[in-house]
């Protein structure tokens, strides 16, 4: 990813699943040495979407679902 050569901050937020069922995720991406700008935006989406606990329909059984 370009965001790495040029030092900018970035994270991958969950943001649900593909129409095939397959889990999508969203980056989120600020100016360099802005990590606190990051944590933020992912944190207020991950609060505003909740995916924790779900799960892809066809995924196979783990030792945490």
């Amino acid at each position: 990813m370009i965001c790495n050569l040029t030092g900018q901050s970035v994270a991958s937020v969950p943001c649900g699943f593909t129409s095939e069922g397959l889990p999508a995720g969203r980056h989120v991406i600020a100016r360099a040495f802005r990590e606190k700008t990051i944590l933020t935006a992912a944190q207020a989406f991950s609060t505003a979407r909740p995916w924790a606990g779900r799960w892809p329909q066809d995924a196979p059984p783990t030792a945490n679902h």
